[in-house]
């Protein structure tokens, strides 16, 4: 019996084997740059992490922040330890990986920020996306929108960070309460801001340098263009223009004082402009079959000679045509694929050893 059960677990192991491995690497959730459309969604990101993004706090981080996760992944809330301490830079995130960054890419990034805490300017986060280079996040790498993501008083700081110790562009920008366009604020107390990345990249050249624009939400249709506010405009670095710099597009936060509270969720990056209208290029060729019946009369004169014979005498009285073919007793259907005969050979193996075994069992009774 003990020569049985090793046999038929050999069979099984050898079965295992030959079958079609089921590959264990999870699918990238990302959308290729090349093959979308402009406009169209790349990325959801994930704060729990996925096959093209796994968040993590940085060389650079001082480890006064705690980033709490919400369980869908959509959110994270950013806010000082119990004792942090004020000056003191603080970086989570990483690259997404399948989104590179080019003089020739342009990229929309959208995400919903509130402010938890303290509505003043040191409760601020910084927000961003674009990623120079590949030694991790840190203060001379990052383009971001710094901001305390006011939306309780009529005035709203934000300042352009290209690194966390100086800062490039425009320093402030009213964005809240303008009287003319009231930035959109949900139910839940959070506004919506967007960052586009190289902006300008039809102008960029030797003498100008890529652009990042920042705009927040003023009406409810985020696909249209007139409802984005233009807060801030901002250089970034000419470098970009370097075929061999490794850029890539990212998540990330900064955090500089103790008392930021501020929760970020839904962050979403597009191709191009988020409003673009899909130039005649983009469009996927109509592949629908034409099912339109064609009622054009044929006048095309039957040239082709008959050579039916008036009287078919050729066939014997009685044969009868066969009512199909059919296959010799015992022929099956070839299996097609890889699986198919993979698991056909594995059978055939189990079988084989089966009966190996029975006749073991015998021969030794």
């Amino acid at each position: 019996m003990k020569k049985i059960i090793a046999i038929v677990m050999a069979a099984v192991m050898l079965l295992a084997i030959l079958a079609p491995a089921v590959s264990a690497t999870e699918a990238s959730p990302v959308k290729s740059y090349d093959e979308a459309v402009a406009g169209e969604l790349l990325y959801t990101v994930n704060f729990n992490g996925d096959a093209a993004f796994t968040p993590d706090r940085t060389a650079a981080d001082a480890g006064q922040m705690e980033y709490d996760i919400s369980e869908s992944g959509n959110a994270v809330r950013i806010h000082g330890k119990d004792g942090a301490q004020d000056a003191k830079q603080n970086f989570w995130g990483g690259n997404i990986e399948g989104l590179d960054a080019t003089a020739d890419t342009r990229y929309s990034f959208v995400y919903q920020a509130k402010a938890n805490g303290t509505v003043g300017k040191n409760n601020s986060v910084g927000v961003g996306g674009w990623i120079v280079g590949e030694n991790g996040l840190d203060s001379s790498n990052v383009y971001n929108d710094y901001s305390n993501h006011n939306t309780v008083t009529a005035s709203g700081s934000r300042e352009h960070q290209r690194h966390a110790s100086s800062k490039g562009g425009a320093k402030f920008a009213d964005y809240a309460g303008a009287s003319d366009a009231p930035i959109v604020v949900d139910a839940d107390g959070f506004m919506t801001v967007m960052i586009v990345y190289n902006s300008n990249k039809e102008e960029v050249s030797a003498e100008v340098s890529p652009k990042m624009e920042i705009y927040v939400l003023v009406a409810d249709d985020m696909k249209a263009e007139a409802s984005w506010l233009l807060v801030q405009t901002a250089s970034m670095d000419a470098a970009l223009l370097d075929p061999n710099a490794k850029e890539h597009i990212g998540f990330f936060t900064y955090a500089w004082y103790a008392v930021v509270d501020t929760t970020i969720r839904n962050v979403q990056i597009y191709k191009d402009f988020i409003w673009a209208v899909p130039s005649a290029d983009d469009t996927t060729p109509d592949t629908t079959p034409d099912t339109t019946p064609d009622t054009t009369p044929d006048t095309t004169p039957d040239t082709t000679p008959d050579t039916k014979p008036a009287d078919d005498t050729t066939k014997p009285a009685g044969t009868t045509k066969p009512a199909g073919t059919t296959k010799p007793a015992g022929t099956t259907e070839e299996k097609k694929g890889c699986g198919g005969t993979v698991t056909v050979a594995g059978l055939a193996l189990v079988a084989a050893l089966g009966t190996c075994a029975v006749y073991v069992e015998k021969k030794r009774k």
